[in-house]
């Protein structure tokens, strides 16, 4: 069982492991996916508007003639002005042919626009040179054709691009698919490995608590046994003096004492357990409950008798089980015992308030560490609260809070270690009932 624990946190790191390099590199072909997309993209709008500023220059040198046929010289050289700025538009590499003939076109067409507007501008042009105009303007239309063909065609790259990025979509969302199905079926895993290990570590812890409360048990059940037998058989020597066998009937009396209240608790917490936990409960007079507790203890613990101090009120009455009372308090009252000094008094104490009756016992001993106030309402929780030899059966402060809830109260605690612990019990007052 100790090695297990190990192997599900090498599968768990695994199996995360695997997640984050799977994730890791579905992100990372997003990325490259998306790079590549945004590439063919800039290609295809740099080749489209390419493509569109030629033709508008084609469309320009063609108004062009048609302005030096009708002799209009605003519009020529408007026309002039639209052509040199849609070849501005034109985009190319530098050092490359498309390039140069770019530059060639710019140039010719430079020289054309200078010459239609000396020739429109004068009073008569003459018919040759307007010929002669006509001709360069042609030949400029044939070198923009030439370049208009040299272009890439964008309505293929633009299918092609479409194609590409509907197949990496389809790519990228079958991969998000299955990485998310990985994910849940890790998780789910992971999961199911989480409770095998955590059954398998309460699974030991309570069979070390168990096999340490049967120890304990069997242990305390023998030497009281021993105890039981040694005195009666002490207490039938006749030759015994007197006051020796009033002593060893008081330790007879006190062992009988114990054993009976580790019976009804284990009974009381084994009832607790199964749920079976059914109260009488009735209007009880604090008072006369207290006291009746506090009369039977001492009896067969002698040592109580000087150390209890009693402030119960006359008067107050609180809705409660009385033989679930009675039980509470010896828990409290044998807990505060075992873990104070004999010279310390244990205090018990009444009061009432706010529809509640608040009944408490303090002591003066060893105290409670803050990490301790919760574990020791556990069950068979048999350890000191602040150090590591067994004190009890375990069930003595797990049954007070079992009874105490059972019965509409709270049980609260508060502690200082080395200075003493205290003890409350909230039940609701018979008054506020009525």
């Amino acid at each position: 069982m100790t090695k297990r624990p190990y192997g599900y946190r090498a599968a768990i790191l695994v199996l995360e492991s695997l997640i984050v390099v799977l994730i890791a590199a579905t992100g990372y072909w997003n990325i490259v996916s998306l790079r590549d997309h945004d590439r063919h993209v800039q290609k295809w709008l740099a080749a489209r508007s390419n493509s569109d500023a030629v033709r508008r220059a084609v469309v320009a040198v063609e108004d062009e003639r048609q302005a030096l046929a009708g002799g209009d010289s605003g519009m020529f050289l408007q026309h002039a002005r639209q052509c040199t700025d849609a070849l501005h538009r034109v985009k190319l590499s530098p050092n490359t042919s498309d390039a140069a003939l770019v530059d060639q076109i710019l140039s010719k067409q430079g020289s054309v626009a200078t010459q239609g507007d000396r020739l429109l501008s004068s009073p008569a042009a003459e018919q040759p040179a307007v010929l002669r105009l006509d001709q360069e303007i042609r030949n400029l239309l044939q070198l923009l054709q030439s370049l208009e063909s040299r272009l890439p065609v964008t309505t293929e790259k633009a299918l092609r691009h479409h194609d590409l990025m509907r197949g990496t979509v389809i790519t990228v969302t079958l991969i998000s698919l299955v990485t998310l199905s990985l994910v849940a079926i890790t998780f789910s895993l992971l999961g199911r490995l989480s409770g095998l290990w955590a059954a398998s570590q309460a699974t030991a812890a309570a069979e070390r608590v168990r096999a340490d409360f049967v120890s304990f048990i069997s242990h305390e059940l023998r030497n009281s046994i021993i105890g039981l037998q040694s005195g009666v058989s002490l207490v039938l020597d006749e030759e015994l003096p007197a006051d020796t066998r009033r002593q060893v009937a008081n330790a007879i009396t006190s062992s009988v004492g114990a054993l009976s209240r580790l019976v009804v608790n284990l009974l009381s917490a084994d009832r607790a357990g199964r749920g079976r936990l059914q109260p009488k409960i009735q209007r009880v007079f604090a008072s006369a409950a207290v006291a009746e507790t506090v009369e039977r203890m001492s009896g067969y613990q002698e040592d109580l008798r000087h150390r209890l101090q009693v402030h119960a009120p006359e008067g107050i009455s609180v809705m409660s089980d009385p033989d679930y009372l009675d039980l509470i308090l010896s828990n409290l009252i044998d807990n505060a015992r075992k873990f104070s000094p004999e010279s310390t008094p244990i205090e018990v104490n009444v009061r009432s308030g706010d529809g509640e009756v608040f009944l408490s016992v303090r002591d003066h001993g060893i105290g409670i560490s803050v990490e301790k106030t919760e574990s020791i309402f556990e069950p068979y929780e048999t350890s000191c609260p602040n150090s590591g030899h067994r004190s009890g059966s375990g069930v003595g402060l797990y049954l007070c809070k079992r009874v105490v809830e059972v019965q509409g109260g709270r049980i609260e605690v508060s502690s200082v270690p080395d200075r003493g612990s205290t003890f409350t019990v909230v039940l609701p007052a018979a008054d506020s009932q009525d």
